[in-house]
This record gives structure tokens, C-alpha cells and sequence, in this order.
């Protein structure tokens, strides 16, 4: 004969309802954070440069909005930090075609960005529409 499981006692059962209705919160507060997003998307939106996640030393000489009939990016020109050429900053940080980032579980937006040599700078793309 199987034993018998003895019943969840009052107190128990508490915790566990507590439980649940926290993550269930939680689920549900990510789920309207992901619903605001799609909502509230545009072509006009534009990933920070703080994206681009640039090596010590280097420096944002501008940065100026741009759109077109296809959406909006960023136009930021970056001096490489000592020691290293336009060429080599984008390599490092992977500004090359195709380049970019995948979105995090909070901002699951994709970030593209292309960087071009300019001089002794390096001149950048960033937008989230490719």
C-alpha cells in the first residue's frame, strides 16, 4: 500500500501561495515591459552610445541624429584612445559590416553598427533598425 503524504499545512501552503504570486508578478511586469516595447517602437528610436561599449581612453568627438525614409540612426565620431588607429578601434569593438550586438533579456532589441575611418577617428552607425 503507498504511504500516505501528509497534508500541506496551513502556514506552508501560505508560502508557497506567496511564492507564486511573486513570480507571477514579476512575469507579468516583464511581460508589459516587452509589450510597451513593441507598443512604443519607432523608427526614430536610437540605442544609447553606451552600446558601443568603447575602450578606455577612447573619446565621443560628436554625435548628431540622422533619418531617412528607412528609420534614424546615430552618427557618432569616436578618437581611438592612444596607441590605436581608427582600423584597429573597429575591429575591437566589431564595427564592421554586419556588426553589433544582440539584445539583452531586458531590452531585447538587436543594436547594428557600422564604423568607417575618418582621419584620426573613427565614424560610426548605430541604430536598431537593419
Amino acid at each position: 500500500m503507498p504511504e500516505s503524504v501528509a497534508p500541506t499545512t496551513p502556514g506552508r501552503r501560505r508560502i508557497i501561495v506567496v511564492a507564486a504570486s511573486i513570480v507571477l508578478a514579476l512575469a507579468l511586469l516583464y511581460l508589459v515591459r516587452l509589450t510597451a516595447l513593441e507598443i512604443g517602437k519607432t523608427e526614430g528610436d536610437l540605442p544609447p552610445v553606451s552600446a558601443l561599449q568603447l575602450p578606455m581612453g577612447s573619446a565621443v568627438l560628436s554625435e548628431q541624429r540622422a533619418c531617412a525614409s528607412g528609420g534614424c540612426w546615430l552618427e557618432i565620431r569616436v578618437r581611438p584612445p592612444e596607441g590605436m588607429t581608427p582600423t584597429s578601434l573597429a575591429e575591437a569593438i566589431g564595427a564592421t559590416p554586419g556588426g553589433g550586438h544582440p539584445g539583452t533579456w531586458w531590452d531585447p532589441r538587436s543594436i547594428s553598427f557600422y564604423g568607417e575611418p575618418a582621419d584620426d577617428a573613427l565614424e560610426i552607425q548605430l541604430d536598431y533598425w537593419r
